[in-house]
């Protein structure tokens, strides 16, 4: 089984494009009507397809193929910016969509004991799968969907962070320390 680390992104946004209901004809049809212009099925495949070099997608065709997707309720939408982002040693995350009061810092430390909380889980059953000295694929496909959580929960406390930050008080020239 290929992991996000190790699959091409141009395969897999091929891949992906052949799931979309009634395959790269149904999505051309889609893009045509989002993009208000006629996308032809041809075309598209040759833009998806690895190894033709003459044909291009573009970043908003490229995006545009993944929203679809998600619309779609495709499994594994995410997997084809993963792996782009990967290749460039960057890691994507998706951020669950959150509702309700505005974050403030009581938030904010919540979500940080509630990811230390869940670090620690994820690193109990890490541990375990290691106590042999081995990863079996089994366990890693176990403990893999763990840390991605944690990830994301880290980044929804970056994001609260973010929102709750007010600028510093400079009166009288000086920062005020908190």
């Amino acid at each position: 089984m290929k992991t996000d680390n190790d699959i091409n992104q141009h395969e897999a946004l091929y891949s992906l494009a052949s799931r979309y209901p009634g395959s790269i004809e149904g999505l051309a049809q889609a893009m045509g009507r989002r993009l208000g212009r006629q996308m032809y099925p041809n075309v598209l495949r040759n833009k998806l397809r690895p190894g033709i070099d003459t044909h291009h997608l573009n970043f908003e065709e490229y995006s545009l193929i993944l929203e679809l997707c998600e619309e779609a309720k495709l499994d594994g939408w995410q997997i084809p910016m993963r792996a782009l982002c990967w290749r460039h040693g960057m890691v994507a995350i998706c951020l669950p969509q959150t509702e309700g009061a505005p974050a403030t810092v009581a938030t904010a430390m919540r979500q940080a004991g509630e990811a230390a909380r869940e670090f620690g889980e994820m690193m109990a059953e890490f541990a375990q799968a290691a106590a042999d000295g081995k990863i079996t694929r089994s366990e890693a496909e176990h403990v893999l969907p763990e840390v991605q959580h944690v990830l994301t929960m880290v980044t929804m406390l970056r994001e609260s962070i973010e929102v709750v930050t007010v600028p510093d008080d400079t009166s009288f020239g000086n920062p005020r320390l908190v």
